[in-house]
């Protein structure tokens, strides 16, 4: 992978593979389409559940909405791709959705042959409409200027009906049900089952009243809406075109024509409609004045059905049954060429700027310009592409593409900018810096198996390498730092706020580390090494345990520096052997003190909230002591049936030794362990009541866990296979014991050994032990009310949206031994704000971030920079 920042590629799973045109294609398949910056990449994956397909697809400003076989719409946030309800009231599939974004609506149809429309910010039905005898509604299409919906049926007709300009209360009985005379649907067959039942009209959210980000759900409560009425109309006899076609009308779309006028008259414009249907036929209709359809020209078919329509300008694309694609001249109403772009039915068409995307029933997607080449051609699911709506992000003003499969997934596609918006961007911007570097650069940099041992090391050096060379593209000066002999090097990078005169900069230090924790892929639902996003989250090694929180307050940083907003100078120390023990840290950093100069406030984000929904400020860490301890005899291993009971065993002496170190009560048996151990205040013991009841973990294991000592036995192991018949010579074990404030680290070693060789020498046994202390650190406590912490406090409420005082105040079980040395050697306080939440799986397999947490965590940050 190749360590820049041009392109975007965000929460990727691997690249779509790249496939051939049909072989009797005269169109080319362009070279342009095989490089990384033009190819489409894959941001992230929905699913509901994988074994109903997903079977239409629309986007609003804020939403993705799919419809699916099992009656409902998934409604999901645009931005943070997280699933946010679901709309029921249909009494079948869902197989067409369309959004009329200046109305507030959601259209939908499907099997049951019911429209309905909803409201976009709400999600509440507001309307029911009754179509005449349409069996399944294929295809929607509203015109804003008339007011009017036209539907396309399995009926052959066309039917339309107006609608009003604002949607009454639902305070009306609805009609019942008509009876569908025929229950089908395109190229489904071979789908499940769609399950039976009525649904009433409801809208159920995904969240309570408090929405996963800690702040007020933006839906309002459907106070028992289900025992409400729906309003409802119906479809006049005169609003029907019979036989339209003679077979099923599966797609519409409108558009507007410069006309000559009549009688010679000046140039009037003209309001047409397009349909397709099941006999191949594509028909345009006048529908000027929205009470009647005029056929002004149609297009005969060859017996393989129209399945998709998209317009641009003065051409008008079919999608057909035979994986063709008709194109037709509307000035001259003739067919101007024929696209073989694909093996199966083409089942949707999008356009998105000078672009058309062909959808097919194959899983694949390919890219058409204005040429009629092939500028892309990839799979892009397992199974058949049923719907697709192409959209442009306002957040970055690229376009995205949504596309919905008989493999249950909505997937989410960037397609890049069209030419026009990337003349419009400013001169000397990269692609990147107008897309997302956050993503972008979190995936290349999760691809580094930044694992620190040995068969990893080159992984990590070229790790370190990347993060140094997209620190410096980010505006930093950033330079590597060598570590101890033979472990990994450390990054250094600055990014130098603006001098104000007569003022002194403060100097913030970011620590963090690049190192992960290994990872089998054969436990992992998708590559460790690959970024990947599903409903919402963010998937691969390291994304919350450091490498998202680096890029984030990295990506803040350089946006500020960009606005000429970054006042304080940020210096990120990047470390890459935390997670085996910060061998050599202590020492680079006192040895490149002067390098990295003056701190004033020193940052840490490398740990998760207390539970799923509230944002989190930790206050307080355990210190560690890792303590080694192997016994062995003077013997080789020896047979127990032999030797056993005639020789002293070391596992044995083992087992009593361990026993030794607590007491019945669990109590760590160390003389004088807990005399300086710090009381709990009331204060304190008041928060633990609290986050008692939003957790529902006891108050006594909350205090248990943050603020008072611990012992573990982390493994005991012997040299051989573990027969039950061998008594091995040599055990070891690995324990560890947990500090906290006010325990003196040095001290506490000295009595742990101490007491470990008193204790061993009065079981009188004649092997020999050996006691080593690999690795400690000290406890850490926070300063709540410094000027600092509180700031950051008042940060991440303004960003969550949550009130003054509820952001929850949290201490950690763990150990992270950097932050107690750096407030010592540079004399600066520490804060420790953790991104992730609780079920992120650091160090586990499937290790995810929250996306909205990600997003969230670079506001916090950029809002601190900028007011500290």
């Amino acid at each position: 992978m190749s360590p820049d920042l041009n392109g975007r590629s965000s929460s990727v799973s691997p690249d779509p593979q790249e496939v051939d045109l049909p072989e009797s294609s005269i169109s080319q398949k362009l070279p342009s389409s095989n490089t990384a910056q033009n190819h489409p990449k894959l941001l992230h994956t929905l699913h509901v559940d994988k074994s109903s397909a997903v079977l239409s697809v629309a986007a609003s400003r804020d939403h993705i909405f799919s419809g699916s076989q099992t009656f409902e719409i998934n409604a999901w946030d645009r931005k943070t791709f997280q699933l946010v309800g679901a709309l029921t009231g249909h009494d079948g599939a869902v197989g067409t959705l369309l959004v009329v974004e200046e109305r507030g609506w959601l259209i939908s149809s499907g099997v049951d042959g019911t429209v309905r429309i909803w409201n976009l910010i709400t999600f509440l039905p507001l309307l029911i409409i009754y179509p005449v005898n349409s069996g399944t509604v294929f295809s929607l299409v509203f015109c804003p200027e008339t007011s009017v919906l036209y539907i396309g049926c399995q009926s052959t007709s066309i039917q339309w009906i107006h609608l009003p300009a604002t949607m009454p209360s639902p305070n009306i009985l609805a009609a019942p049900l008509p009876t569908p005379f025929q229950k089908s649907s395109r190229f489904f067959d071979s789908l499940p089952p769609t399950p039976k039942g009525s649904p009433k009209p409801t809208f159920k959210p995904c969240r309570s009243d408090k929405s996963d980000d800690g702040s007020r759900d933006r839906t309002r409560d459907v106070d028992e809406f289900v025992e409400k009425v729906i309003p409802c109309m119906s479809v006049g006899e005169g609003e029907v075109k019979s036989s339209a076609h003679y077979g099923y009308v599966y797609a519409l779309v409108e558009f507007s024509e410069l006309c000559a006028g009549k009688n010679g008259g000046p140039a009037e414009m003209t309001r047409m409609l397009a349909s397709g249907s099941g006999a191949g036929d594509v028909k345009i209709w006048d529908r000027t004045d929205g009470t009647s359809l005029e056929l002004l020209a149609s297009f005969p078919g060859d017996y393989e059905a129209v399945l998709s329509l998209a317009v641009s300008d003065q051409t008008l694309y079919a999608g057909m049954q035979d994986g063709g694609i008709k194109v037709l001249d509307l000035e001259t109403k003739s067919v101007i060429r024929t696209i073989v772009g694909h093996e199966a039915a083409i089942l949707s068409l999008s356009r998105l700027g000078s672009d058309l995307y062909s959808s097919s029933a194959d899983g694949r997607i390919s890219r058409w310009n204005s040429s009629f080449d092939c500028t892309a051609s990839f799979q892009g699911h397992r199974g058949a592409i049923l719907s697709s709506v192409g959209c442009e992000d306002e957040a970055t003003g690229k376009d995205e593409l949504y596309t919905a499969g008989s493999d249950g997934l909505l997937q989410v596609w960037s397609v890049g900018m069209s030419g026009s918006k990337q003349a419009s961007r400013r001169e000397g911007e990269s692609e990147a810096q107008a897309g997302d570097v956050l993503l972008h650069t979190l995936a290349k940099l999760i691809a580094f198996p930044t694992v620190p041992n040995d068969s990893h090391r080159e992984d990590c050096r070229q790790g370190a390498i990347f993060l140094k060379r997209t620190f410096n593209q980010l505006g930093a000066e950033s330079t590597l730092l060598s570590g101890a002999a033979g472990k990994n090097p450390l990054v250094l990078a600055t990014f130098k706020g603006r001098e104000i005169p007569g003022k002194k900069k403060k100097r913030v230090l970011f620590y963090g580390h690049y190192d992960v924790v290994a990872a089998d892929p054969a436990k992992w639902a998708s590559d460790p090494w690959k970024l990947v996003g599903r409903n919402g989250y963010l998937y691969g090694r390291g994304v919350a345990d450091n490498k998202g929180p680096i890029l984030a307050i990295a990506t803040a940083a350089s946006a500020l520096l960009e606005r000429r907003a970054l006042d304080v100078d940020l210096v990120m120390l990047i470390e890459g052997e935390e997670e085996a023990g910060s061998d050599g840290f202590h020492d680079a950093v006192r040895r490149n003190k002067e390098l990295i100069g003056e701190v004033d406030c020193i940052l840490v984000s490398n740990s998760y909230w207390i539970e799923e929904k509230r944002p989190c400020i930790t206050y307080g860490l355990r210190g560690v002591v890792h303590v080694s301890i192997e016994i062995s005899s003077n013997k080789p291993d020896l047979h127990s049936g032999v030797e056993g009971g005639a020789a002293p065993e070391p596992m044995i002496d083992m087992i009593r030794l361990l026993n030794t170190l607590t007491d019945d009560a669990h109590r760590i048996s160390i003389p004088h362990f807990y005399d300086a151990v710090r009381p709990v205040d009331p204060i304190e013991e008041a928060r633990y009541e609290s986050l008692s009841a939003l957790t529902g973990r006891s108050a006594l294991d909350l205090k248990k866990r943050f603020s008072e000592p611990s012992f573990s036995v982390g493994n005991v192991g012997i040299g051989t296979g573990g027969s039950p018949t061998i008594i091995p010579s040599c055990v070891k074990s690995s324990v560890s014991f947990r500090l906290v404030p006010d325990q003196d680290l040095d001290t506490i070693v000295d009595s742990i050994v101490l007491f470990i060789r008193t204790s061993y020498a009065r079981l009188a046994s004649t092997n020999s032990i050996s006691i080593k202390v690999p690795h400690r650190a000290n406890w850490w406590l926070g300063d709540l009310s410094s000027p600092e912490y509180l700031l950051m406090e008042k940060c991440v409420g303004e960003v969550w949206g949550v009130a003054e005082g509820e952001v929850l105040r949290i201490r950690e079980g763990g150990s992270i031994p950097s932050i107690p040395f750096l407030e010592k050697e540079f004399s600066a306080r520490a804060i420790h704000l953790p991104l992730g939440q609780s079920s992120d799986n650091g160090h586990l397999q499937d290790e995810r971030l929250r996306l909205l947490n990600l997003r969230n965590g670079q506001h916090v940050f950029s809002s601190f920079l900028e007011r500290i």
